[in-house]
Order: C-alpha cells, then sequence, then structure tokens
C-alpha cells in the first residue's frame, strides 16, 4: 500500500515537481534579466505546478472517500491539518 501511495500516476512526483520548480524559477529569472520569453516560461511552469496539485488534491480525496487509507495515516492527515491551522 506505501508504495501505491508514494506513486502517482506511475510517475515520480518529486522529480516532476523539481523539474517543474527549475522551469518556473529559471522563467522567473529571465524575466527578471528581461528577456522576453521569460513571463511564458514562469506561467508555464506555474500552470504545470497547478495541474499537479489538482491531481495530488484529486487523488488524496479519492482514496479519502473510498476509505483506502488506515487509520495511522488519517491521524497523520489530521495532525497535519492542525499544524498547519
Amino acid at each position: 500500500m506505501l508504495t501505491r501511495l508514494i506513486e502517482w500516476s506511475g510517475k515520480n512526483p518529486f522529480l516532476v515537481l523539481l523539474c517543474t520548480l527549475f522551469i518556473t524559477v529559471g522563467g522567473a529569472a529571465m524575466w527578471l534579466n528581461h528577456a522576453n520569453i521569460g513571463p511564458m516560461v514562469m506561467a508555464a511552469g506555474l500552470i504545470i505546478v497547478a495541474t499537479m496539485f489538482a491531481g495530488w488534491f484529486g487523488t488524496v480525496i479519492n482514496e479519502s472517500e473510498n476509505h483506502i487509507y488506515t487509520d495511522q495515516v488519517d491521524r497523520s492527515f489530521r495532525m497535519g491539518m492542525m499544524w498547519f491551522i
């Protein structure tokens, strides 16, 4: 079950997020250096990040509604939300 929770759509989410953040920060750096393509690269990176987060949250909501999580995972989500609030 842990392997299934770590994998997201058969891809490594950390590698995808790392590449996407690199694109976003690179776009911001280009924008600050007055490159014309900078804002477009940064916007593309932000769109990919938003899409990835929507996929992650959708997976978490689906697994929660189908009661796939164990009690320990449920407690950790509640503790994380408590610390967030």
